[in-house]
């Protein structure tokens, strides 16, 4: 649930912040003898503080750079991607896909690509910048996006999904969809009620952007019919199983400063209910795959 993701991101958040007063602490003793105590450059038998942070600073500070910048490890903490992310997988993401920010902030440096329909992404939930989402971007700045019952119209056009029929449990579906050129499977609730678009909670009361009520609409009905235009600078994200999913229909918008980057790679799998002393039960190289 939201709080099991609360308290990864805050840990995440709080590893972060060690690993970077290490690194600098590290390189400051360095620098220190470089410039001041000169051990090493005038042969002497090196203090121990001294001697690990030359060895270490050069690994510290590649890894800083890698996760920065290139790639970062992100544990997936719910069922809200399944089925084609799930509980425990490690997936890696690209930190320069759409932008290079400044370490460990929100301060974009240069723009490097654009978020786009159908891309896995990583980002700050836009109720708590300490909590991190995983979902799909379903609509960007612009575009017009239309429910009518269970089925959604981005800019006039009926999102395509294809029923799967091969056995599943009768209380969930599974379809393709279908969206910009990407296609993955999707999980719904195989009942009539889900069949009605926001049967679980209030439709949606969104916090980046002009509230509905403003709009005339009465936010303590469930529809059947909706249309709304993405504003500049947000993006609208679901998850892949889309009726157990808290996603933005429930809590609203993204801002683009909020966005890790995008998911490109599912490495490594964790069985969440595998002890971790059982190392080689709990970790599963079988789910490894490029994400769709």
């Amino acid at each position: 649930g939201v709080e099991k993701v609360k308290m990864s991101g805050s840990f995440l958040i709080l590893l972060n912040y060690f690993f970077l007063f290490i690194t600098a602490v590290s390189l400051s003793i360095v620098l220190m003898d470089r410039f001041f105590f000169k051990q090493r450059e005038n042969g002497y038998e090196l203090d121990v503080h001294i001697k690990y942070a030359y060895e270490f600073t050069p690994l510290l500070l590649i890894v800083m750079v890698f996760r920065s910048f290139i790639f970062e490890p992100f544990i997936i903490p719910s069922e809200s991607m399944y089925p084609g992310l799930t509980k425990g997988d490690i997936v890696l993401v690209n930190k320069h896909s759409y932008n290079l920010k400044f370490p460990y902030t929100n301060v974009g440096l240069i723009q490097t690509g654009n978020i786009s329909h159908g891309d896995v992404a990583v980002f700050q939930y836009p109720l708590d910048p300490n909590t991190f989402f995983i979902k799909r971007v379903i609509g960007v700045p612009g575009d017009t996006l239309k429910w009518v019952g269970d089925d959604l119209y981005i800019n006039g056009t009926k999102v395509i999904r294809t029923p799967l029929t091969n056995g599943f449990a009768q209380a969930f579906r599974r379809d393709i969809e279908e969206l910009g050129d990407k296609r993955y499977v999707i999980r719904r609730l195989n009942s009539i009620e889900s069949d009605r678009f926001n049967t679980t909670s209030p439709y949606i009361v969104f916090k980046t952007m002009k509230d509905l009520r403003d709009m005339g609409v009465d936010v303590s009905q469930k529809f059947e019919y909706l249309e709304l235009r993405i504003p500049d600078g947000f993006y609208l994200a679901m998850g892949d199983n889309r009726d157990m999913s808290s996603d933005g229909r429930v809590w609203g918008l993204v801002p683009q400063a909020n966005f890790v980057g995008r998911a490109d790679y599912l490495i490594i799998h964790l069985s969440p209910d595998v002890p971790l002393w059982k190392f080689w039960e709990k970790v599963q190289f079988s789910r490894t795959s490029i994400i769709k």
